[in-house]
């Protein structure tokens, strides 16, 4: 049908209007946005505007009022020895880690005025917004956590002093066990063993359990739950050891805070089983071998805290993939420990443990399980070389 030619202007007319009045419209939409977001960018608050390419301070000398406590626990290193293996090849990962030498680290507890307490790992920035490096622990944990951050929530304010335990990971058993926990040490010798403590929300049982048997009342704890608080007075405490580094004084306090129960004599064989990612393909035929040399199987998170230390406590050999039940090895003085990994997948904390423990490493590379068509990931099952896996053993049982 042939549309006038008036009423065809009309239309197009009305058409553009609306064209008109739309464009405004989203004009008018974006400005409000703009300037909302101006006002929540420059609000009193400098933590609001918080950007941290420019605003960063290497260490809390570079920040106002803050005061450094005396008195540090030692930071004697780990004595290695070389990582055992049966394989042919042989993996240079652990010799690198004997020698390459750690970043440079102050450990020290520090309280600073009007500071928040920021982020899943608890770094910490200072009343001008700035954040300060010191309380990181590499620049790839700034990269991945901190360069991009422009804004943050508000932060719930809290009176009085509080202490941080919050670390990197600190809800994985291991990273809970070796970098958060231990912060208490640093506050001990610092004057601070009583203060208020701040730690995650909700705490998982394990850590709760930990926390009641080094003696630390249930009313000293403040929940950080939002991921951003602000402490009246915050009390920054660093690890007495570099992540993934124990150090004998670290052992030897945990066995001390943890460890009081009384074992048997240390003769028990372990082996750990896994109940989700990292489990062995042919566990079977594994633990079949295993039994033939006395070892019994353990499943460690089906244990109290309790329960684990006693057991791993009288422990004089253990075999486990690798993942953070193994840390409860740390209870043992007198161990033998055989890691399983999977290629291109290697940890070094455990062998640092055994040097900061004084017991013998092994380690055996096994192949991942895979489904077809499933790509390798770290999370990975094994398949462990059986033959290779009972000469392993007869030879460690054999020296330890």
């Amino acid at each position: 049908m042939r549309v006038p030619r008036r009423q065809r202007a009309i239309l197009d007319n009305a058409a553009a209007t609306v064209a008109r009045q739309c464009r405004a419209f989203a004009r008018r939409c974006a400005e409000t946005g703009q300037r909302c977001r101006e006002r929540l960018l420059t609000k009193a608050d400098p933590l609001w505007r918080f950007t941290t390419h420019s605003r960063t301070v290497p260490s809390f000398e570079g920040v106002a009022g803050a005061t450094i406590m005396p008195g540090s626990p030692p930071t004697n290193l780990p004595r290695y020895t070389a990582a055992k293996t049966l394989q042919t090849k042989t993996y240079e990962y652990f010799g690198e880690v004997m020698t390459e030498p750690l970043p440079s680290r102050s450990i020290r507890a520090v309280m600073v005025s009007d500071a928040r307490l920021l982020g899943d790992a608890g770094a910490v920035v200072a009343k001008d917004g700035s954040l300060v490096l010191e309380t990181l622990w590499d620049e790839e944990h700034y990269e991945r956590d901190f360069a991009r951050l422009r804004r943050a929530r508000k932060p719930r304010a809290v009176e009085g002093t509080h202490a941080s335990l919050i670390s990197l990971w600190h809800n994985n058993y291991y990273h809970w066990l070796f970098d958060a926990l231990p912060r208490l040490s640093v506050l001990e010798a610092a004057g601070l063993g009583n203060a208020q403590l701040i730690v995650p929300d909700p705490l998982i049982p394990w850590q709760q359990e930990m926390l009641d048997r080094i003696g630390v009342a249930r009313h000293r704890l403040t929940p950080y739950s939002r991921g951003h608080l602000k402490p009246e007075r915050l009390v920054w405490a660093s690890a007495p050891a570099y992540i993934g580094f124990p150090t004998p004084f670290v052992v030897s306090w945990l066995r001390e805070r943890l460890g009081n129960l009384e074992p048997s004599v240390a003769e028990r064989r372990l082996y750990l089983k896994r109940s989700t990612n990292r489990r062995l393909a042919n566990e079977a035929d594994v633990m079949r071998i295993l039994a033939g040399f006395g070892f019994e199987a353990v499943e460690p998170d089906r244990m109290s805290v309790a329960e684990q230390i006693l057991v791993f406590s009288s422990a004089r050999a253990v075999v486990a993939a690798h993942g953070a039940g193994v840390a409860n090895t740390v209870f043992s003085d007198r161990l033998a420990l055989l890691e399983l990994f999977q290629p291109g997948f290697f940890r070094t904390p455990y062998f640092i443990l055994a040097g900061a423990a004084g017991w013998d490493y092994w380690y055996l590379v096994c192949e991942p399980a895979r489904r077809s068509g499933e790509a390798k990931t770290k999370s990975s099952d094994l398949r462990v070389p059986l033959d290779l896996l009972e000469a392993t053993v007869d030879t460690m049982l054999a020296e330890c």
